[in-house]
């Protein structure tokens, strides 16, 4: 980087030609400083690909934009190497220009170990409409993070891809917040419904909650037990009396209807938290775990003798 420097301060037009070459250099801040050591030398590109570089190095992303197509193998050539604010930037370009070039490579961008390239890849492969990315979004509608299975869902969308009665389909209504739609797939969106509960978007955990209580697979009854604190009071009923409900069908395996026995005497407890209890207010702390419902113990169900 001190070459580079002394290259620009020396105001010879001999170092140009290297400091070009050094717009392409694969570390992550020799670009930057080869574009401004050819800003000293008042150099100006003259070729689509050069000036591709170099605004890339600069961080001018319209200028990139409005270079285009011509300028994609450089900024695709970039990608790899690139930073996590680099990246973002460079991927959101790509995506403006919709060459389908970029196709495979904003795919591999999808396993990147930053979730923020991970939805940037999405909304990029969203806006470039190459139905090779159908397959490799369908993947990413079960990511960790909401909001890379939110990108992801939307360019399904644009992509014109219908869910259907698959894991794909159910992971892809719960990521767009379609509750009942989920609840009608039935047991098969159990689990990622359940990847939802105790997330830090209350309101999405409340959605997830209910579908499963109308769902009532007994694989939600142990993940369910384990958030009832985190829902408000009357959340907190209705998950209580499903649960109540999944336990008197029979269905439960004998761990499952000791988790919930174990849970009986706070279930029927009446509700007494000593704050004030907003019901609209689903981050509000609770004191106690009381859902004041009855849990009469049925001999029916496996192992509640």
């Amino acid at each position: 980087k001190q070459a580079i420097d002394a290259l620009g301060r020396s105001g010879d037009q001999r170092a140009v030609a290297p400091l070009v070459e050094a717009l392409l250099d694969p570390g992550p801040t020799v670009p930057a400083a080869a574009a401004a050591a050819l800003d000293k030398l008042a150099w100006q590109p003259d070729r689509p690909e050069q000036a591709m570089a170099y605004f890339e190095a600069k961080g001018d992303w319209q200028r990139c934009v409005q270079i285009g197509a011509p300028g994609v193998p450089v900024l695709v050539g970039r990608l790899q190497a690139a930073g996590s604010s680099e990246g973002l930037g460079i991927v959101a370009i790509l995506g403006e220009i919709g060459d389908p070039r970029a196709v495979d490579p904003l795919i591999g961008c999808l396993k990147s170990r930053d979730h923020f390239i991970r939805g940037n890849a999405a909304v990029a492969l969203g806006q470039i409409g190459d139905p090779r990315a159908i397959e490799p979004l369908k993947v990413r509608l079960q990511d960790k993070y909401a909001e890379v299975q939110d990108a992801a869902a939307q360019a399904l969308d644009k992509l014109h891809w219908k869910p259907d009665k698959t894991p794909a389909g159910a992971a892809y209504w719960v990521a767009k917040g379609e509750w009942q739609k989920c609840a009608q797939m039935g047991a098969i969106s159990v689990e990622p419904l359940i990847r939802v509960l105790g997330g830090r978007n209350q309101s999405r955990c409340d959605g997830a909650a209910l579908a499963l209580c109308r769902i009532g697979d007994p694989r939600s009854v142990t993940p369910l037990i384990s958030n009832l604190s985190g829902f408000s009071w009357h959340m907190r009923k209705s998950v209580a009396e499903s649960l109540v409900a999944i336990y008197r069908s029979g269905r439960l395996d004998q761990m499952q209807v000791k988790s919930l026995l174990a849970q009986r005497d706070d279930l029927s407890r009446g509700h007494d938290d000593r704050v004030e209890d907003h019901s609209n207010d689903c981050g509000a702390s609770h004191t106690d775990k009381g859902a004041g419902i009855a849990f009469p113990v049925w001999g029916g169900a496996a192992g509640s003798r």
